[in-house]
């Protein structure tokens, strides 16, 4: 019996070269593809995708004349390396009270130990038990949560009150939250939100968004003259706004 050998069918196609400055780049072509695009990943990365009737040529030179930005999107992921995407044993953060460390010991059951030894937090684990697992990774981001929560249930209310009567804001109540997008935020009632994340920034950085909420009870919105307000309140919050958009209101992107 005479059996046909089946061709894979692709709808892709590569080819690889060598830029100066910038090294190896893939050329994919595809078919779906209706546009020529340039993708430049955290790891180094370049490829660039072009449609199937597209030469390599025209490919090469769209690239070239993006040289510029690719070379300052590489510099910038160099300056500013990805975020790990899980906790690994080691130092994980320092907050205003305490070091949160994530330790394995020679035990042979299954549990996660936590302790407090001075000021530290140690979450320690039986060698056993990998960290890269899934249930683990969830049990610690629980853990450290709910420590962050009693640190910021501790703090943060007491601090948005002292510059409340130094600034002379009045607001109603405050709340801590676990918000993943922002640090904090201002209801139309005048009670103020804030994020449990905020316990591991920088002192002034959470008098900056203390400051702002704040403002907010005043001011809705973010125009001119919330602006004028934030430069009076504090002088530095334009520059610290942008250093804080380094900070991260959450763990990872889990």
């Amino acid at each position: 019996m005479l059996r046909k050998k089946l061709k894979r069918k692709t709808n892709m196609r590569e080819k690889w070269i060598s830029v100066e400055g910038i090294g190896q780049v893939k050329l994919v072509k595809n078919k779906r593809s209706k546009q020529m695009r340039i993708t430049v990943k955290p790891s180094g990365e370049v490829r660039v995708s072009m449609p199937w009737y597209t030469t390599y040529e025209s490919g090469i030179s769209f690239l070239l004349n993006r040289k510029e930005w690719i070379l300052d999107t590489l510099t910038h992921y160099q300056d500013n390396p990805p975020r790990q995407n899980s906790f690994q044993p080691g130092v994980l953060f320092q907050t205003r009270n305490r070091t949160y460390e994530l330790a394995v010991s020679k035990r042979t059951d299954d549990r996660l130990i936590i302790s407090f030894p001075g000021n530290r937090c140690i979450l320690e684990l039986p060698e056993n038990r990998s960290p890269e697992k899934p249930a683990l990774q969830q049990t610690i981001v629980r853990v450290l949560t709910e420590q962050l929560r009693k640190e910021a249930k501790q703090y943060l209310p007491r601090r948005t009150k002292e510059l409340a009567e130094q600034l002379n804001f009045r607001y109603k109540q405050v709340f801590i939250k676990n918000n993943k997008s922002n640090w904090g935020s201002c209801s139309s009632l005048g009670n103020i939100n804030l994020n449990l994340h905020l316990m591991r920034l920088p002192d002034p950085f959470i008098d900056l968004v203390i400051v702002h909420e704040l403002v907010h009870t005043v001011i809705p919105n973010h125009g001119p003259e919330f602006k004028a307000a934030m430069q009076r309140f504090f002088p530095e919050a334009k520059a610290m706004e942008k250093e804080l958009k380094k900070y991260h209101p959450r763990f990872f992107n889990i």
